[in-house]
This record gives C-alpha cells, structure tokens and sequence, in this order.
C-alpha cells in the first residue's frame, strides 16, 4: 500500500465519489493532472525511523494518503476543526496506529495502538457532532484494522500492511487501476514499467498497451481482482479490536489521563515510559487547542 503525505499541510484533492452500477468492472484511464503532488511514503515498505524527540513539542506531522475514501473522510470532519485537533488527530495515526519504530514488540504496538483508540474517542466526544464522530471513528478503526495486517520481512526488516483499493477522483465504485491489474497478474511486466517511469524512459506507453491486450484476453482478471479487494475491505470492516482502555473517563482531560495512568500502571508492562510519553503529548495537545 502506498502512503502518500504533504508535511505540515492539509490540503488534499476534493473528493468528489460516486457508485457504479456496472455489471462488471471496467478499467479507465483516468488523467490525475489535477491532484495536489504530494512526497510519498510506502507504506507496504517502512523503514525505521527516528522517534518524536521529546522537545519536539511542534512535530510537523506528515498527512498519509491513504484512499480518496478515508482521505476524504478526515477532511471533511476536520475541515473546521483548530490546527491543535487536527494535528493531534494526524499524531494519533503517525506515532499509535502506524508507528515505525522497529524496536516495538507486538504487545507494545498493540498498547499504542489502543491507547491512540481511545484518544480518538476522546477528541470524537468533545470537538466532533454526532454524525462527525461516527465518521470519525470508523475511519480510525478502519485504520487500526489496517495496522494490524502488519507483516516483517524477517530479512530484511521492511514492514508492509495490505492494500487498500486505489480510485482516482470521480471514478466509479468498480474502477481498476491498469497499473494494480498489471502487478497482480503480471509482475514482470509490471518491473518493467516502474524500471521505465523511474528512469525517465519513453516506453511506458507502450507496455501498458501490451498489457491492456493481455487483459482483454482474461477478463477474469478483473472479475478476481475486484473480488479480492472486496473481500479484503469487508475484513477489515470487520476486525474487532480489543482495547484495554476502553471506558475510560472522557469527562475532561484530567480524569481521562488519571484513569489511563491507572490502567496502564494495572497492566505491568515491562516498560511503560513510551505510553506515557505519549499519553502527556496528548494531553498537552488538548491543554494548547483550550488555552488557543
């Protein structure tokens, strides 16, 4: 899965999605020449990275792309939200749901990740209507679900987590990118293009042509491939997280980081200073958007 990110802006593509009602899946070619460029992050491949320093009260959080659906989710109840709750909502998915430090064990990771749940909780109950909380949190459960398709090369140490279907801007419900097709079905020709985009050739055209007559061939492909991708979507729609801080008080900030200190001492992990560390950075977040 590809991650892509503007650090220190939330500006992204307007979402604009509608639902197909074909009978089959269809391939488009769809120009993205009106997408906002953004740096990119693979996420299928992370690579170990320094940890927020503890000074680093204003870390410039990096904005994931993740689809135009989830993206789209997060700006729209975000869109009037103070820099301070977007910027702690952003802190949640980079340091709790998709940390990078490779030195966390699973149960650590799976600390993180709930206490980051119910830090989204938190921020859910007092800056969000009720309809923006739902929305809310569906898509940060959607993501937990994400984190947890988490698999490491035990070679080379690269982390990658599942695919999320990938639709540019407008394009139906039952869109295939040409390029996903190509990889799932057809690697080598696949190392072939990306070999060609990255080095600036002028082939590319081409081999996806020989492609698109190779699909023509085994409509099944896509028949699969949509197949696959719904599948995958409904288990991860699907996956219960179990989260030892649920319930915790939501009724201000000082109840909840007491009660959190509470659970997490009861717990008896072998190190706990990285979830309180992390649990003060929220709380601090929340003290600045209040004194803001």
């Amino acid at each position: 899965m590809e991650v892509q990110f503007r650090p220190g802006s939330n500006h992204y593509p307007n979402i604009q999605l509608r639902n197909g009602h074909h009978q089959k899946p269809q391939m488009y070619t769809v120009k993205d020449t009106s997408f906002v460029r953004y740096d990119s992050l693979e996420l299928s491949s992370v690579t170990p990275t320094r940890e927020l320093p503890e000074e680093a009260i204003h870390h410039a959080t990096p904005h994931f792309f993740f689809n135009s659906e989830i993206n789209a989710s997060l700006d729209k109840v975000l869109e009037n939200k103070s820099e301070e709750i977007k910027r702690t909502v952003y802190q949640i998915i980079e340091f709790n749901i998709f940390p990078t430090n490779m030195d966390y064990s699973d149960e650590e990771r799976a600390a993180l990740l709930e206490l980051g749940l119910s830090q989204a909780d938190y921020l859910a109950e007092h800056y969000m209507s009720k309809g923006e909380s739902s929305e809310f949190m569906k898509t940060m459960n959607l993501l937990a679900a994400l984190s947890k398709t988490r698999e490491v090369d035990p070679k080379t140490g690269t982390a990658r987590y599942a695919e999320l279907p990938q639709r540019p801007v407008g394009a139906p419900s039952d869109y295939i990118s040409t390029k996903d097709l190509m990889k799932r079905f057809d690697p080598e020709l696949y190392g072939k293009l990306q070999a060609e985009l990255e080095s600036g050739g002028t082939n590319f055209a081409s081999i996806l042509i020989q492609f698109t007559q190779k699909a023509k061939a085994h409509p099944e492909w896509r028949e699969h491939f949509l197949s696959e991708q719904n599948s995958r979507m409904t288990t991860l729609e699907n996956t219960t997280i179990t989260n030892r801080f649920k319930g915790t008080s939501t009724a201000d900030i000082s109840d909840f980081v007491t009660e959190m200190k509470e659970i997490i001492e009861k717990s008896q992990f072998t190190n706990s200073d990285y979830l309180l560390k992390n649990l003060l950075n929220f709380s601090s977040n929340i003290k600045k958007n209040h004194i803001g």
